[in-house]
């Protein structure tokens, strides 16, 4: 009695099949992830960029309510706080002021400034500060007719000879160049911790003690151990203003406005935003 044999090619092809069936699953599944995780990409950033819209918009609110407040004080009031603290829409806002008579003026201040602003605002050795400063100003000698400004902005010190990005990286904070009309000077009521260690020739403590009472509700401040030549006290009438906004990733948008305390031919509102940034600021 013979046995029956069978065929074992059908079997073969089925296993074939099976393998690759298998393989196209797996390889749909791996553009299904892929596809995922694009789209998980695109709704973060999406939400991300939602955010941003909606910090800039905040920012910008708290800008107008300080402005509010600073154009309704009278003879600019030299007893404007520093700090402001908004709410718009739920969501808290931090608008600090810095008075551009409390920065150092880079066309207008006078060499020996320059001078300590190198020496004590970036550590630089005497005479190369001295000889820096005094390239500075003949930068800003007029060279043309129409009395355009020779720095129209802090990184216009990288000009200078032998001026590295190291010491911008430390001065950008101290210097402007928005000032229209001024004297060269420094209010030190409004200048910043690192002005006054320039004015105070690196005395921390004295620094430190002018800026313990800016914020007094009557600030009086002795200057007479600040050179004469650097200080003068006349009311502010341009400022910065920095507005910040937390983020829910845990970073801020912070938006920056220089403004002129004059009124504008286009809005009618009485300042003036002649510089504008922004920035986001990492958690």
């Amino acid at each position: 009695m013979s046995r029956l044999r069978l065929d074992p090619r059908p079997f073969a092809q089925r296993g074939l099949a099976l393998v690759a069936v298998l393989w196209m699953v797996f390889a749909l599944s791996l553009m299904l992830s892929g596809v995922l995780g694009s789209l998980r990409g695109e709704i973060r950033q999406t939400a991300n960029e939602k955010q941003a819209v909606l910090a800039k918009a905040q920012a910008q609110a708290g800008m107008m309510l300080a402005l509010q407040q600073l154009s309704a004080t009278v003879a600019r009031d030299t007893s404007l706080p520093r700090v402001w603290q908004f709410e718009f829409d739920g969501q808290p806002i931090q608008v600090r002021m810095l008075a551009l008579n409390g920065l150092i003026d880079l066309n207008s201040a006078p060499v020996e400034l320059l001078t300590a602003l190198f020496r004590y605002g970036a550590g630089v050795e005497q005479g190369l500060a001295g000889r820096m400063a005094e390239e500075l100003g003949r930068m800003r000698q007029p060279q043309t007719s129409d009395n355009s400004p020779a720095f129209e902005a802090p990184e216009d010190l990288m000009r200078v000879p032998d001026f590295r990005y190291e010491y911008f990286v430390l001065l950008s904070d101290l210097v402007t160049t928005d000032v229209k009309i001024g004297s060269g000077r420094i209010n030190p009521l409004f200048a910043p911790l690192g002005v006054l260690r320039v004015l105070t020739g690196g005395d921390e403590q004295l620094a430190g003690e002018i800026a313990a009472r800016q914020d007094d509700a009557t600030p009086m401040i002795d200057t007479s151990r600040l050179p004469p030549a650097f200080v003068e006290r006349e009311a502010p009438d341009a400022f910065v203003l920095v507005s910040r906004v937390s983020m829910p990733d845990g970073g801020a948008y912070q938006l920056s406005w220089v403004v002129h305390q004059a009124t504008d031919p286009y809005s009618g509102l009485p300042w003036r935003v002649v510089r504008s940034s922004s920035k986001r600021l990492p958690g």
